[in-house]
């Protein structure tokens, strides 16, 4: 049994669909992401979890048991904002020690006063995000990067049954987002807490979480570990999301449901070679239009003349970006990104071969 379900969830404000008949289960001990473009309604999802939104159907289960109506503040989550939402009237140690002194003061303990108690547990929090020391200061002196680790040492104080993340590293710097994400995961395993976290960012997402729901227009429409997610996405609009993509439009031309099959690109008029599933090929009669998807990554520029899928291609555009160089290349029509290390000997207009791996291309249903 998963430690949280959300059993078809939907919710409305006013005529927009923000969540329709949202399903997912997450696993105790996991860290779970909820990714998706702006207005996705992975944030109304979160909401909803916390108990800050009610759904207009569906129901929300933790640990076996309907809480959909139950108050947030009866739930024992914790969650962390987007804009730390701390206190600036508080100094470090009482915004650490708030959600202690709400939820009655401080847990009850064997020996020592509950002052002592709570004094130690805003203590072992603030070491927990390397701020040892820095209790006594005000949230005004410290640097976005301070106050988010103060925010998280806040979540983490009460030790909650499930933590929930509201894009906490956006308003972050670059470098400092990779290495307080690094630092966030870490602390997460460390303490075998249950996380959930929403963010649009694919990288974020991918170096974080351990399964990931990917949202659209208020719909799961995949959930997986990232490396199936990138490198088997389920439809077009989740090809298209997570990171780039080759979309080919093609033709099935064979009949045969070997796994081995020949499409026609309809730009180019070029036969490739696509490994596809005996299912994926069973819902494509032939000559009905598909989808193929290669990443730019995947494409091999300059094989030995003989290999299958090589084309002759022009390149048009070349893009430097520092450790890779991305190719614009055009194939008697047929535009393709291709994603390289080093391009040094390429300059626009050359001609070169490229070949497309059949068993990189991924078969996705047209829109």
């Amino acid at each position: 049994m998963s430690l949280l379900s959300l059993n078809k969830i939907s919710k409305r404000f006013g005529e927009t669909a923000a969540v329709a008949d949202v399903s997912i289960a997450v696993e105790g001990g996991e860290f779970f992401g909820l990714l998706g473009p702006s207005g996705c309604g992975k944030t109304t999802t979160l909401r909803i979890i916390a108990g800050l939104e009610s759904p207009d159907t569906g129901a929300v289960e933790f640990d076996g048991r309907d809480i959909t109506a139950r108050p947030s503040e009866k739930r024992g989550f914790s969650m962390v904002f987007q804009n730390y939402a701390l206190f600036p009237h508080l100094n470090v140690f009482e915004n650490v020690a708030f959600g202690l002194r709400a939820r009655g003061s401080s847990p009850t303990v064997r020996e020592g006063s509950s002052t002592d108690r709570l004094n130690e547990r805003v203590k072992q929090a603030l070491e927990l995000v390397q701020m040892p020391g820095f209790d006594t200061r005000r949230v005004d002196e410290l640097s976005g990067g301070q106050q988010q680790r103060v925010a998280i040492a806040r979540a983490i104080a009460i030790e909650p049954s499930l933590l929930l993340f509201d894009e906490p590293l956006s308003n972050l710097d670059v470098a400092l987002r990779e290495e307080t994400r690094r630092e966030l995961r870490a602390l997460v395993k460390r303490l075998n807490l249950t996380a959930v976290y929403v963010t649009h960012d694919q990288e974020e997402a991918f170096a974080l979480c351990d399964r990931i729901a990917v949202m659209s227009a208020g719909r799961v429409q995949q959930v997986g570990a990232p490396r199936e997610l990138y490198n088997h996405p389920a439809n077009v609009i989740v090809a298209k999301f997570l990171g780039n993509n080759n979309l080919i439009r093609a033709m099935r031309l064979t009949s045969s449901n070997d796994p081995v099959t020949k499409f026609k690109t309809l730009e180019g008029g070029h036969t490739l070679t696509v490994s596809a599933s005996h299912e994926q090929l069973m819902n494509l009669p032939v000559n009905n239009s598909c989808l193929l998807a290669i990443r730019p990554e995947a494409i091999r520029l300059n094989d030995k003349p003989g290999s299958d899928n090589q084309l002759a291609a022009r390149v048009e555009h070349i893009e430097f970006g520092g450790p890779t160089t991305t190719l614009t290349l055009d194939a008697n029509g047929l535009k393709l990104e291709v994603l390289v290390l080093c391009a040094d000997e390429f300059v626009s207009g050359d001609e070169c071969q490229v070949t497309v791996p059949a068993g990189q291309i991924r078969l996705l249903a047209s829109p």
